[in-house]
């Protein structure tokens, strides 16, 4: 998962430093949304779509930056239609940079939420909730 163009900054240990990978955070935001009714990413529920086989299909839709070990996400996902958008935007803000702060130790400074569309139930992708 560790890719040397997207490291994150170092973060300084009592033994050294440790290194935290862009993939890793990616990770971290998508599943912090396996908690939100109503959110999908690439038309599939979160937990279906970060699996290990495609874990590293996530950067198409979360983008991460670090700049002087402060975050920023950029997520792109797609709402159940009938949710109200506005609000599931924050949860997802909220989610996110409470996950990432909580197991990085690392500042969040901005979550962007782009909703790129809104799905159907007969169109979800592993959802078995029927």
């Amino acid at each position: 998962m560790a890719d040397k163009t997207v490291a994150s900054e170092n973060q300084t240990n009592r033994d050294g430093e440790v290194r935290i990978a862009n993939d890793v955070i990616s990770v971290i935001a998508g599943m912090a949304l396996c908690e939100i009714p109503g959110i999908y990413i690439d038309n599939r529920l979160p937990e279906s779509f970060i699996d290990k086989s495609n874990a590293k299909n996530i950067t198409k839709a979360i983008r991460i930056d670090v700049q002087d070990g402060v975050v920023s996400v950029g997520i792109t996902v797609s709402i159940e239609y009938g949710k109200n958008i506005s609000e599931l935007c924050c949860e997802v803000q909220d989610k996110i940079k409470a996950a990432v702060q909580t197991m990085t130790g690392l500042s969040v400074s901005r979550v962007d939420v782009t909703v790129a569309d809104l799905i159907f139930k007969k169109e979800q992708k592993g959802d078995t909730k029927k």
